[in-house]
């Protein structure tokens, strides 16, 4: 166990994403800082670097004179505890540059979250990287019932199985709906499922990655701080410097002082770090129309999606009351759904907020209903229903026509 407050140590801030909880945002904004922290509150960044921007290429510099050190590279390396390995190399050596000097350091790695393996290895191996340092672990959260859907489609998103190949060809797999990936994370959740899945040894799928990453470092770190996203006092960047990092007051004064909005501010910035929204329909719908036999294996699957994103836009098919296409989570899908998301919205208050009073619970549980009932207005868990699209004669033409063309073009 890294124990905290040595005075006579530097800070080694370990922010650890999980994904989607502003990571991206958060690593942008803190390299457009990285010069101010340095030189007034001798905080250094070194990445991940911004994705997008001139400095997201291997040894590229940061403002602050840092190499922004890729994560991927580092957690091979210590899942393996092969320390010769080059991430782990780089960032030891920037380490023990900064630990001579006395200087802190800031690291933001989502990996850490959702990619180290709980084993005896790795924190045998991270507990000897951090000797010399005061290490605070930073994690971030989002409500789960909005965090969960942007993690359905960064996970499937990163599935190249998914996007070429046909579902059961060369070990293709078909874009679960997300109302089919909710019913099998909450299946695991009440089941209490913490077993390996999706490629990851050790992952916690099926449980809000903040709440299992928090428990996996709570055995190994007792400096855990938990960056709720929802607390509106200030923006995320400003919360991030001025809560998380300590004695960076130089750059959070300024921060605080500032008359921009660091969630709004700078144009460029926003642009590289927003991640544009998905969706899958048009894999869903060309799955399901390859599973009914309107295609076939003989049509390539990327044109195929193509051409039915295409269909998509100039057919209007919207997510309304009134469309025929769409489909809504059942009221007992819901009623899970909202109560394991205010399960993990009291676990994540009890962290941050030991002695806090019946009242404060209530008026969040309340806040969190409200909120809850609001995106659900919004029908922002609802989605295209692939098989009663493929029930409609327009679009069983449309795919039986597109499969004769590709076949013949090719």
């Amino acid at each position: 166990m890294l124990h905290k407050n040595n005075n006579t140590k530097p800070y080694f801030i370990l922010h650890i994403g999980p994904p989607k909880t502003a990571t991206t945002f958060l690593q942008c904004n803190l390299q457009m800082l990285s010069k101010e922290l340095a030189t007034d509150d001798s905080y250094y960044y070194v990445g991940k670097n911004c994705p997008g921007s001139e400095f997201y290429k291997l040894n590229s510099k940061i403002e602050n004179n840092e190499t922004g050190i890729p994560g991927h590279y580092l957690m091979m390396g210590l899942n393996d505890a092969k320390t010769h390995n080059r991430g782990y190399e780089k960032l030891k050596s920037r380490m023990d540059y900064h630990l001579s000097m006395g200087n802190n350091i800031i690291y933001s790695n989502e990996a850490f979250a959702n990619h180290l393996v709980d084993q005896n290895i790795t924190w045998n191996c991270l507990q000897s990287m951090f000797t010399g340092w005061n290490v605070r672990v930073v994690i971030g959260y989002r409500h789960y019932f909005d965090w969960i859907r942007s993690f359905y489609y960064q996970n499937n998103k990163q599935n190249n199985k998914l996007d070429k190949k046909w579902p059961n060809q060369k070990n293709g797999k078909a874009h679960p709906s997300f109302l089919e990936f909710l019913e099998y994370h909450l299946q695991r959740n009440e089941a209490g499922d913490l077993s390996v899945d999706g490629g990851h040894k050790n992952n916690a799928w099926g449980h809000h990655l903040t709440l299992s990453a928090y428990k996996k470092f709570s055995s190994h770190f007792d400096d855990i701080q938990i960056l709720n996203l929802h607390e509106d006092k200030e923006d995320v960047v400003t919360q991030f410097v001025c809560r998380m990092i300590p004695n960076a007051q130089k750059t959070c004064n300024m921060l605080r002082t500032s008359t921009v909005d660091h969630n709004k501010k700078d144009e460029k910035l926003h642009n590289l770090s927003k991640r544009p929204s998905q969706s899958f329909d048009a894999h869903r719908i060309t799955e399901a129309a390859f599973t009914l036999g309107y295609v076939t294996s003989s049509s390539p699957k990327d044109v195929i999606v193509e051409l039915v994103k295409k269909r998509i836009i100039e057919t209007g098919i919207k997510n309304t009351d009134h469309s025929k296409f769409f489909v809504c989570p059942s009221s007992s899908l819901q009623a899970r759904f909202l109560n394991v998301s205010i399960l993990y919205e009291n676990d994540m208050l009890t962290i941050n907020n030991p002695n806090m009073s019946v009242k404060m619970y209530d008026n969040a549980k309340d806040e969190h209903i409200s909120l809850y009932q609001k995106t659900d207005a919004e029908r922002r868990f609802c989605e295209i229903n692939a098989e009663l699209v493929l029930k409609d004669q327009g679009w069983i033409e449309f795919m039986t026509k597109i499969e004769k063309d590709t076949i013949k073009n090719n």
